[in-house]
């Protein structure tokens, strides 16, 4: 275990050692809130130096008692294990009208008791399997459908299984974290602008399903704060920003949820939005939501591109940043900036908790203690301007 080794990593090692593996070492990958607790993903090295020298270990705290598993044995997901192998997952795929060999799988995502999306090629095409729990399955499969309706660029639905299973064709375009070095940032934030007032005319979403990350920030922040004490006297302000965030409302505006450079496909020229994934998490909540996590995640995508040596794509997605921020985050009549300060929050515990990263940690905490000034500024700046005042009605 590490020096500042967690409760998760100790539990995964016992189990590891109950289960007959010699543990050399534990160390936390990612840490995802659920309810009070946390489900924490454990990466261990084992005494046996062959393929299977490392086991990565699932630890959720918040059931009683504590849930481990590995992969792909997810207790919340239970489609996940038959997904995960060809001849299975060609079963699948057959049942929903795709019939075919299927020739490589790939998990190219994974949040534990949440989803996983699997990248299967059968018959000579790419279809993409997403594993979530049964019990939201038919509403994420009409998401799909009402946002397909809506004109809005989503993938194909080829169709879904109520053991948890929604079946996607591939997104129109090339990934935009792929080309970021090569966008045009302003053309990028008008396009998304335009996209998030699309998704807003989507009538019929329901409330979200979980907490906002804002909603959440006092639990980021306390985990921060005992992992890197020297942060601790920085982070109340944030909390305060995000409190304001997560505090807003307005009925009736439908966002993405979850809306990020990720989640974009371009067409040739960098600049065109064609493509638009995991609408899972759309629903009839504050629209700020969007701008905050889109503004957030290209700062920090800067911060971690530079850490692995990539100048041009940091250069990218730092233009991507400032634009979000010049567009949205110094408006007193918008939330994005105070979300985008408990988006940054989040990563900084993150950078903490699952990469040991204190530097990173401190950089994305400053980042938003800045934008936190400039939040607080546009709203001090709203209370002063006489033109913001409201305007008696005639004969009232």
């Amino acid at each position: 275990m590490s020096a500042s080794g967690s409760r998760a990593e100790a539990i995964a090692a016992e189990a590891l050692a109950a289960a007959g593996a010699g543990v050399m070492s534990v160390s936390t990958l990612s840490v995802e809130p659920r309810g009070a607790a946390a489900v924490t993903a454990v990466a261990a090295s084992l005494a046996d130096d062959g393929p299977d020298g490392s086991r990565i270990v699932y630890v959720d705290e918040s059931s009683d008692p504590v849930a481990v598993w590995v992969h792909p044995d997810d207790p919340h997901l239970p489609a996940l294990a038959a997904a995960a192998f060809p001849h299975a997952i060609a079963v699948l795929l057959a049942r929903v009208g795709l019939p075919g060999t299927v020739t490589s799988i790939e998990l190219v995502a994974y949040r534990p008791t949440r989803r996983a999306v699997i990248r299967a090629d059968v018959g000579g095409r790419t279809v993409y399997v997403k594993v979530v729990r049964p019990d939201r399955v038919a509403s994420i499969a009409e998401r799909h459908r009402v946002f397909a309706d809506a004109g809005l660029p989503v993938p194909a639905a080829h169709g879904w299984s109520p053991s948890g299973l929604v079946v996607l064709g591939p997104a129109d375009g090339t990934p935009l974290e792929s080309v970021v070095a090569e966008a045009d940032a302003d053309a990028i934030v008008r396009e998304v602008d335009a996209l998030r007032e699309r998704i807003a005319s989507v009538a019929g979403t329901p409330p979200p399903a979980r907490p906002s990350v804002a909603a959440r920030a006092d639990w980021y922040a306390d985990r921060l704060a005992a992992r890197v004490p020297a942060l601790a006297g920085r982070l109340d302000p944030l909390v305060a920003v995000a409190r304001r965030a997560s505090a807003a409302a307005v009925p009736g505006m439908t966002a993405h949820g979850d809306l990020h450079v990720g989640q974009l496909f371009v067409g040739d020229d960098a600049r065109t939005i064609t493509g638009l994934i995991d609408v899972d998490t759309a629903a009839a909540t504050d629209p700020g939501v969007d701008g905050g996590a889109f503004l957030a995640h290209a700062a920090v995508s800067a911060e971690l591109a530079d850490r692995r040596g990539d100048p041009a794509a940091a250069a990218g997605f730092r233009a991507l940043a400032h634009a979000a921020e010049a567009a949205w985050a110094g408006r007193a009549d918008r939330t994005d900036g105070a979300h985008a300060v408990a988006h940054l929050l989040a990563q900084a515990m993150q950078a903490a908790c699952a990469r040991d990263d204190a530097e990173v940690a401190a950089a994305l905490v400053d980042r938003a203690r800045r934008l936190a000034g400039e939040v607080a500024r546009a709203h001090e700046d709203a209370l002063t301007d006489p033109s913001l005042a409201p305007h008696p009605v005639a004969g009232a």
